[in-house]
């Protein structure tokens, strides 16, 4: 037998083993331009394709359409001191969509309290799948009085529908190449960032107010997580536009981006009134003019080192050109022991 004809055989019999249905295998090596074979397993192998993807354009078009949505494309929240930022649902679809080619597909299993969405990303032109399970509680978040936020038929539809957009956001973040998805958020932050410059701090907060309102998120919650407002820079008022929005959109609750910290933390202590003023009582710890004022009435070093100890997550919260003054002058106080 020819060698060519037994190596095409061979490769029959080794494809048709795994479930592949051969249409027309064509002279072995030189494969036919259209369409090579019909797969039988859950995702797809690669194909060829009229018109082979452009990374160059990829990356354009993705660009282009976050300049223009800017806060649609980003969210945020804050977290153990730090603020979490990244794309939405909505970008996720946009990059979706302008990568080409390609498929998501989202499959469920219900259990007795949650769901378990098994998002799977499936690049038609390179043959990559992705597969990411994300898990949902079927419990509804509850409101500070201790009432479901989504309740009835209605809120177990909702429910659903925010496990299955995350299901997607979060495979498709992790299958795009990472570079894309950095730029793009990049992008959508520096647009939102554009808006809060032109309109103004003032201005820029009082609009945040308005949608805090109307999405039922009390404002001593936002700045129980982000800081009195007074403090705010342009950095943390994109942060907390990003915060709100993700909860005006519905994919995170209230309670998710805004923790309670009464709740969460316990009642705040109650200090006995005494002869002596204790100025850690007064100190606002989400205020840098305040913490500045509490720096310079420390005396000593052992009782510097015990309240930076002890104050380290609040110190942690100011960020921005608030939080580089603040450490300059804490680290300055720091020095002023050592003379």
């Amino acid at each position: 037998m020819n060698k060519d004809i037994a190596a095409t055989e061979a490769l029959k019999g080794n494809l048709s083993a795994q479930g592949v249905e051969i249409q027309d295998i064509g002279d072995y090596g030189n494969l036919p331009e259209n369409g090579l074979m019909r797969t039988q397993s859950p995702y797809s192998t690669a194909v060829q394709v009229i018109k082979p993807r452009d990374l160059n354009k990829v990356e354009s078009r993705c660009l282009a359409e976050a300049a223009r949505a800017g806060d649609e494309f980003y969210y945020s929240w804050s977290q153990g001191g730090s603020i979490i930022e990244g794309n939405t649902v909505g970008a996720a679809l946009m990059m979706i969509r302008n990568w080409g080619n390609c498929a998501v597909d989202v499959k469920v299993q219900e259990l007795p309290s949650s769901y378990i969405f098994y998002g799977a990303f499936i690049d038609l032109e390179t043959g990559f799948n992705l597969v990411r399970p994300f898990k949902m509680s079927k419990q509804s978040p509850k409101n500070k009085q201790g009432r479901e936020i989504y309740s009835g038929e209605r809120g177990k539809d909702i429910i659903f529908q925010i496990g299955a957009s995350k299901a997607i956001r979060n495979v498709t973040l992790n299958a795009l190449p990472k570079w894309l998805t950095e730029k793009t958020l990049d992008t959508a932050k520096q647009n939102v960032a554009g808006k809060v410059e032109r309109m103004g701090k003032e201005k820029a907060i009082q609009l945040m107010q308005k949608k805090a309102e109307s999405s039922g998120i009390p404002w001593d919650r936002v700045e129980a997580n982000y800081g009195k407002k007074a403090s705010w820079d342009t950095d943390k008022i994109v942060a907390v536009m990003g915060a709100i929005r993700s909860v005006e959109d519905g994919v995170e609750s209230m309670d998710e981006v805004f923790s309670d910290k009464v709740a969460v933390n316990g009642e705040p202590e109650i200090k006995k009134k005494t002869g002596k003023t204790d100025q850690t009582a007064e100190t606002d710890y989400t205020n840098p003019e305040s913490i500045m004022e509490r720096v310079a009435q420390i005396k000593t070093i052992q009782e510097f080192d015990n309240w930076e100890k002890k104050h380290k997550q609040d110190l942690e919260m100011i960020s921005g050109k608030d939080g580089e003054l603040l450490q300059r002058v804490i680290a300055d106080k720091k020095e002023s022991f050592k003379k």
